[in-house]
């Protein structure tokens, strides 16, 4: 016959008969087994020995998951660390090309031009197409600055 223990579960037993043991618990007496307290501690400490073994790898997984968290947010800040150095340099590259390169191009086609119109007719075919061909090239190179500028900003905000 099986009979189901609250500590123990369900085991096969020979009922005799129906006793108090002096812990005051409820056993039976078999012809074959005698559910006694020692019983019960056993089981008891079996089951706290398998509690404390679920928890302590429970434990230890989310030690190992809050080490890898550790190194990944370390990451993120070396990261962005580097993110910003790169930003910083982008910004001074961004004032050099606006600054020391447009000031002199500035001034090559602002006397390309005043060449031009000081000319006028006047010049050989040759030169003028020099000096247009110079104004042209000025103006080229202006706009490249000015889409390194944007391309440098546009970088910037995201």
């Amino acid at each position: 016959m099986w009979a189901k223990d609250p500590i123990l579960g369900w085991r096969a037993v020979q009922f005799r008969r129906r006793i108090r043991n002096p812990a005051g618990l409820c056993c039976w007496e078999g012809g074959s087994r005698v559910t006694r307290v020692e019983d019960y501690r056993a089981a008891l400490e079996s089951r706290e020995t398998d509690l404390l073994q679920a928890l302590a790898n429970t434990t230890s997984v989310a030690m190992g998951h809050v080490r890898v968290y550790e190194e990944l947010e370390q990451r993120v800040k070396d990261r962005t660390v580097q993110l910003e150095a790169t930003n910083r340099e982008m910004e001074a590259f961004s004032y050099a090309v606006s600054h020391d390169l447009r000031s002199p191009l500035t001034v090559v086609r602002g006397y390309s031009e005043i060449l031009l119109s000081v000319l006028g007719g006047t010049a050989e075919q040759g030169v003028r197409r020099y000096l247009e061909q110079l104004v042209a090239g000025s103006k080229q190179m202006c706009e490249i600055i000015d889409d390194l500028l944007r391309f440098a900003m546009v970088a910037k905000t995201e």
